[in-house]
């Protein structure tokens, strides 16, 4: 089950395009990493990340999702286990590492990284800078990492830099029809080496994130890992999007959203949305087929505030089976949510 979450403030949005806005600059009171604030994204396969300049249209609505994940941020206590990393103050969780953060009003700084169970740790002496604030269109820093990578009992030297750019301001589009106006996208190639018994490793790094004015987190993150041992060379790919896109300010997050829910997911013989409005407002409810034309509309209303359910048969509504899109026009938020349709 995909989700996908728009929060628009203010009139006048006639589509799902975002109104324009000023080019995005990344500060610490908007954008820096905040402990008790998850990032919640939606896996996908990776993509091209394709060029940078100004005015570019970034077409990101084919990207397939694969999976929901949430990115934890929680203050950094101190313990014996951690205590490589006693200058961070907050810890990220995803991907089952722990990356130990040190976030001031200037810049966030890595200084290191652990598996869950500690099993491998590295732990940077000269920190990887992850941000500067502020950071804005054209702007760029560079840097030089060193520290150590320990896996048991053995411990191993690690060097290497890091560039950090502002390389693109324009459009960004996202799966569910969701078109992101004056996005800025910040590029960040890091290179590093570790020498084990002889012989060197070496890993690169290259990161793009998308940002707007009012989202603390990155709107989409794509990432290639390429690593050389000896004649050998391996390359991984991660990749996600934010499926919470708004445009109210980032002081709101914390702010009690409109919320969808579907079940069961495949379908068969019924199918419930479940579905519920914080405030008095309009709500609209359609169907889409995976191409993007409307099926059908489920709801089109003035609605309270409250709990609500609709049961439908998608034999009676004409849906045959494949996949389908619900999108859902709640409170000026838009919720789009990927469903089954089964024999």
């Amino acid at each position: 089950m995909k989700k996908f979450v728009l929060v628009i403030a203010g009139l006048g949005l006639l589509t799902n395009s975002l109104l324009p806005q000023q080019s995005p600059v990344l500060t610490f009171e908007t954008h820096a990493l905040k402990a008790g604030i998850n990032n919640n994204m939606t896996l996908c396969r990776y993509a091209d990340p394709g060029s940078g300049g100004e005015n570019v249209v970034w077409d990101f609505s084919s990207l397939q999702s694969t999976n929901d994940f949430t990115g934890k941020l929680t203050p950094h206590t101190r313990s014996k286990a951690s205590e490589a990393f006693s200058t961070a103050n907050t810890i990220l969780n995803e991907f089952n590492t722990l990356f130990y953060l040190s976030v001031s009003p200037y810049k966030i700084e890595q200084t290191g990284y652990s598996t869950l169970d500690n099993s491998v740790m590295v732990t940077y002496n000269k920190p990887f800078v992850k941000m500067m604030f502020p950071f804005a269109m054209g702007d760029s820093y560079s840097g030089e990492l060193y520290g150590s990578m320990k896996t048991g009992s053995f411990e191993f030297p690690l060097t290497g830099n890091y560039d950090v750019t502002a390389d693109g301001y324009g459009k960004l589009i996202l799966p569910g029809d969701i078109t992101v106006e004056n996005t800025l996208r910040v590029k960040t190639v890091k290179s590093y080496e570790i020498e084990a018994t002889g012989s060197k490793q070496k890993t690169e790094v290259t990161v793009f994130r998308w940002y707007n004015s009012c989202n603390r987190y990155p709107l989409l993150v794509l990432a290639a890992i390429q690593t050389s041992y000896g004649s050998r060379t391996n390359c991984k790919y991660q990749a996600a999007y934010n499926n919470v896109i708004s445009l109210q300010p980032t002081e709101a997050d914390s702010e009690l959203l409109p919320s969808v829910r579907v079940f069961p997911n495949p379908a068969v013989d019924y199918l419930t949305l479940e579905y519920t409005l914080t405030a008095p407002g309009d709500a609209v409810i359609d169907v889409y087929s995976i191409n993007g034309s409307k099926m059908i509309t489920l709801l089109n209303k003035q609605m309270d505030a409250g709990l609500y359910r609709i049961t439908i048969s998608p034999e009676k509504e004409g849906l045959t089976p494949g996949h389908y899109v619900i999108k859902a026009s709640l409170q000026k938020t838009v919720i789009t949510e990927e469903i089954i349709i089964s024999k």
